[in-house]
């Protein structure tokens, strides 16, 4: 039996593994917990990801902090999700944790819990565990955004692997990040200019990279209400939401020479279900400073104006714990008698049960065709 037909089982037999490692990522102890309360919380953002929430049995003190001990605030925490399949133990890596502020309780029986709240990587960075700058960030105009994040990432003394997708686009005008702000708003702000994504992946690789083409990318699952086959779909709520619908996009950019750069885009196809001459003018209104060329910026609004022009459709679904799909995978929805009808949508968000019983929830985002523009 492989993986994803074991999933499909009414027989599976779920388990966890946390493995307690230094802080370089070496593992000090391995414990088989496949019994644990808590969950594991993922969303598709730039910043922290992951998150997790562990409640374990301390009866023993094996878990109380310490110097020295397994929970110390120099160790880390590699946790593993999977399945016996064939009688064979089968692990999925689900994250790489920091640990926040552990909290110990005994109640009035005597046993003894504690609860672990922890971060992935970013935390690192943006100070909810540490990455305050101590001194000003300065970047010129014209500068490259893929040496910069190289360097900046180096100076943050990190040593994690990392992805950084090349690029030959350079700052359009000067980056200063004031002393007393993080490393995280360095990455940030390159990221917000490019349109791109920065964030620490389940394996606790960083990564700067573009964005995925939903309209290439193949779908991980298909969740569905009518097959046989499927025996993980539990429950969907379809909503849409009308109110982000816009077809009139306006940008204001830089002041250059005291005239304020302008671009905009608006959705005049009249085969359109949002088109101007159907539903009204719907504006939105975009605003960034680094942008100070004419073109850049009627590429963001033509950009915007195909992402926002479409009917805005998300689902929020409960289903069986699968733990092979990841923030930013697609997966296919079919219950035509709540509205999908194998429709594509993208996951962004998760939250992953650690406790045997608990169903796993998500939100969805549908995926986005480009809609025809009209000037």
């Amino acid at each position: 039996m492989d993986y994803i037909t074991a999933l499909r089982s009414r027989d599976r037999q779920f388990i966890h593994k946390l493995v307690f490692c230094d802080k370089d990522g070496i593992t000090i102890q391995a414990i088989d917990a496949k019994e644990i309360n808590g969950s594991i919380s993922i969303q598709y953002k730039n910043g922290i990801r992951r998150t997790c929430n562990l409640i374990l049995d301390n009866s023993t003190g094996i878990f109380t902090p310490s110097y020295d001990g397994l929970v110390s605030i120099t160790n880390t925490l590699k946790l593993y999700t999977g399945l016996i399949v064939d009688g064979v133990e089968m692990y999925n890596q689900r994250g790489f944790f920091h640990f926040g502020n552990p909290r110990m309780t005994k109640n009035k029986s005597g046993q003894k819990t504690i609860e672990l709240e922890m971060y992935d990587s970013f935390a690192l960075l943006d100070n909810t565990i540490s990455g305050i700058l101590d001194y000003q960030y300065i970047m010129p105009a014209a500068s490259s955004i893929y040496a910069a994040v190289v360097a900046a990432f180096v100076d943050s003394g990190l040593e994690t692997p990392i992805i950084i997708e090349s690029t030959a686009a350079v700052t359009t005008i000067p980056v200063s990040i004031a002393q007393g702000g993080t490393y995280a708003d360095i990455f940030l702000t390159y990221a917000n200019m490019l349109g791109w994504e920065c964030f620490f992946d389940q394996y606790n690789t960083f990564r700067f990279q573009s964005p995925i083409n939903q309209s290439v990318q193949g779908e991980i699952w298909e969740f569905s209400a009518i097959d046989s086959w499927e025996t993980t779909y539990m429950s969907g709520i379809h909503n849409y939401e009308w109110n982000k619908v816009k077809n009139y996009i306006l940008f204001v950019g830089d002041n250059i020479n005291d005239v304020t750069l302008i671009a905009s885009a608006q959705n005049n196809n009249i085969f359109s279900d949002t088109y101007i001459g159907k539903i009204g003018k719907r504006v939105s209104v975009v605003e960034d400073q680094a942008t100070n060329t004419q073109q850049v910026a009627q590429n963001r609004v033509d950009y915007e104006l195909q992402i926002q022009s479409n009917i805005q459709e998300t689902a929020d679904i409960e289903c069986v714990p699968i733990d092979i799909i990841n923030e930013n995978d697609i997966v296919l929805l079919n219950d035509p008698e709540n509205g999908f009808n194998r429709d594509r949508y993208i996951i962004n968000t998760i939250n992953y049960p650690l406790k045997n019983g608990g169903n796993m929830q998500c939100n969805l985002i549908k995926c986005t065709e480009a809609v025809a523009i009209g000037s």
